[in-house]
């Protein structure tokens, strides 16, 4: 009995998955957007994958699926298997998790960003103290260079709310709209635009890129 078609090209597929998902990985590091979490979630996929990789090898030495004629499949087939199956379906979702930050905040309300309009004023709410330092924001399809927030200090400000603590970035709609021509902006990238500067928290961690809904004034 011939193994399916689709049991000869797994390791492959594993593998390569896992290889577009670190090139993808790689790509961010190159211009200052990689996360520790990102990479946690790679070695868990890696994992995964490997013990998939494990049971397929199980059961490709199996005469269950291999090159015998058996009555019935032996211990190897009933182990490698599952850990075969298992370990891929394990794999994909951590890959996921890994390559697409906006899936991790998703999942994690204590994660999400919240933004409004108020008398001109975009408010940006962080879950979590920030360093306070650079501004990295994208409206719609319109990027923002952040050179233009250094530049620009008067447009926007963080804002303490308690002591030390810098969750809240106030920034003068009006200012930005008319330099960069847009207007009633629906979407807001966090952390969207590619560049060095990037918003960090304040142990100087990268903030996961995130797309906003922004209210209808």
């Amino acid at each position: 009995m011939s193994p399916p078609f689709y049991f000869r090209w797994f390791p492959l597929c594993t593998l390569g998955l896992l290889a577009l998902t670190a090139l993808a990985l790689l790509s961010e590091l190159l211009w200052g957007a990689g996360e520790a979490l990102a990479w946690r979630f790679f070695a868990g996929a890696a994992i995964a994958g490997g013990l998939g990789i494990l049971g397929w090898w199980i059961l490709s030495r199996s005469q269950a699926l291999g090159g015998g004629e058996p009555a019935r499949p032996g211990a190897p087939a009933w182990l490698g298997f599952p850990l075969a199956s298992l370990g891929f379906l394990a794999m994909v979702p951590l890959l996921l998790l890994a390559a697409f930050p906006e899936v991790r905040a998703s999942l994690d309300p204590h994660s999400r960003i919240t933004a409004r309009l108020t008398g001109g004023k975009l408010e940006i709410l962080f879950p979590q103290p920030m360093a306070g330092k650079e501004v990295n924001l994208q409206f719609d399809d319109r990027p923002i260079p952040p050179a233009y927030f250094r530049e620009h200090p008067e447009v926007f400000r963080w804002q303490d709310r308690r002591a030390e603590d810098k969750r809240l970035l106030l920034i003068e709609m009006p200012s930005v709209q008319e330099r960069w021509s847009f207007t009633s902006p629906r979407r807001l990238g966090i952390n969207a635009v590619p560049d060095e500067a990037q918003i960090l928290d304040r142990n100087g961690l990268r903030v996961p890129q995130q797309w906003i809904d922004l209210p209808v004034p």
